[in-house]
């Protein structure tokens, strides 16, 4: 009887030894999924913020140097002055590639809604600077009673450079009106241009998959439950909501 005992004790044992293995090994493996969605996640993040913040200071940088070159032999001086425009925005563009591609700071603390307006401000100075067209700003957030995370800060700015950008390259546009609005629950960006392009319901699809920066935006979106829409009736209007962290919670999004 205590040989049966012993043998049904080893047997017990090594069954809960064998368990607990399996159980380790699916955790391990578990954690490795996690771990490669969150590089993924992470590179995701960091070519968005590559092809907005880089992609948009070089185009508008070669932007200045056409004009620059069409000023040379007219207006030297102010050629000068847009050359070295050129070569400040190449600058800033290089340090925005150190930033991408160091670690995202994800665990950022949450901007207040004042801080996401002097981003916008700084990117549409750049911006009339570098293209010399109109741009009416208005901003209604005096309702907002909540913060922003610092990734949806970020995401906002990139998206507003994106529009801006996509107006000009894409649309010819030379006017554009900006609107930043929002409540206690949701923050809202609308970007409206002059342009003219073939953008439509029935291409719809196919143009936001074969354009890098506005199938990011949509993406991005879903992602953190807002939504987005462009359409193009009497120029391109993109609107892109957000929701807000709430208070109390400033540490969730």
């Amino acid at each position: 009887k205590k040989e049966s005992y012993d043998s049904n004790k080893i047997a017990k044992l090594s069954i809960n030894e064998m368990h607990e293995k399996k159980l380790n090994r699916e955790l391990a493996e578990q954690n490795l999924l996690i771990e490669q969605n969150a590089r993924l996640v992470e590179r995701e993040n960091i070519s968005r913020n590559i092809h907005n913040s880089v992609g948009h200071s070089i185009t508008a940088a070669i932007m200045t140097l056409d004009a620059a070159d069409m000023l040379y032999e007219v207006k030297p001086d102010e050629a000068r002055k847009r050359m070295n425009d050129a070569n400040e925005r190449m600058r800033g563009s290089l340090e925005s590639i150190r930033r991408a591609v160091r670690a995202l700071d994800d665990t950022g603390a949450p901007l207040e809604i004042t801080d996401l307006i002097s981003n916008f401000d700084t990117i549409i100075e750049n911006f009339v600077m570098d293209s010399r067209i109109k741009v009416d700003k208005v901003y209604k957030t005096e309702n907002v009673g909540s913060k922003i995370s610092h990734e949806n800060a970020e995401f906002l700015t990139g998206a507003l450079e994106e529009f801006l950008t996509n107006g000009l390259k894409h649309g010819g546009a030379n006017e554009y009106y900006v609107l930043l609005e929002g409540d206690s629950a949701h923050i809202r960006l609308v970007v409206k241009d002059n342009g003219e392009n073939d953008f439509n319901e029935a291409n719809r699809e196919i143009k936001i998959k074969n354009g890098f920066g506005l199938k990011k935006i949509e993406q991005y979106v879903k992602r953190y439950g807002g939504k987005c829409s462009f359409e193009n009736e009497g120029g391109f209007r993109s609107i892109v909501e957000l929701p807000l962290i709430r208070e109390g919670n400033v540490n969730e999004q």
